[in-house]
């Protein structure tokens, strides 16, 4: 019968705790307070670029417990899942946006937090990906119509500036 007695009462615990945690995540998401900030490199952001060869990370800033989901904006303005990007943070890329844009301009992130039904959602953060800067080609260095070769190594070396046309024996060498 202690036994009997005592199971009960610890089920019915166990029921009271549930349901009251239960509604504090429902009261808590509830809250207009609860917001979750986005973050890059500590400070939050609306806005982020980077270079096509490059990458990007942000981070959720919340104090709500719940399931992670990164989303992005689709073409069609609705709010898609990105495939496995459920954590704290994200590593956008070029790809990442080329899905939805051909520019990878104008494209919008968001996170959102799930907890018992509640959902919470980030203020969107618009990502820009710019072109990588282009190299120079190994080619003579103007300055002031003064025109210096590119050395490689320039160890015990003198550099004097070239007038003119170059000897055609140099030319040879150089090509």
């Amino acid at each position: 019968m202690k036994k009997g007695l005592l199971s009960l009462l610890a089920v019915g615990l166990a029921a009271l705790c549930l349901f009251v945690c239960k509604l504090a995540d429902i009261s808590f998401f509830s809250d207009n307070s609860a917001q979750i900030r986005i973050l890059s490199e500590g400070e939050e952001v609306s806005e982020i670029s980077f270079s096509e060869n490059d990458h990007a990370i942000i981070e959720a800033d919340t104090s709500v417990h719940g399931d992670y989901q990164w989303q992005i904006l689709t073409d069609d303005k609705i709010w898609a899942d990105i495939s496995n990007q459920t954590g704290e943070t994200i590593e956008l890329s070029q790809a990442m946006t080329k899905a939805v844009s051909n520019d990878g301009q104008g494209v919008y992130v968001r996170c959102t937090l799930k907890n018992d039904g509640s959902v919470l959602h980030s203020e969107p953060v618009c990502v820009n990906v710019t072109p990588a800067p282009t190299k120079a080609k190994n080619s003579f260095i103007s300055t002031r119509q003064r025109s210096f070769l590119p050395l490689k190594n320039t160890k015990n070396m003198m550099i004097f500036p070239l007038t003119g046309s170059l000897p055609s024996s140099l030319s040879q060498r150089l090509k």
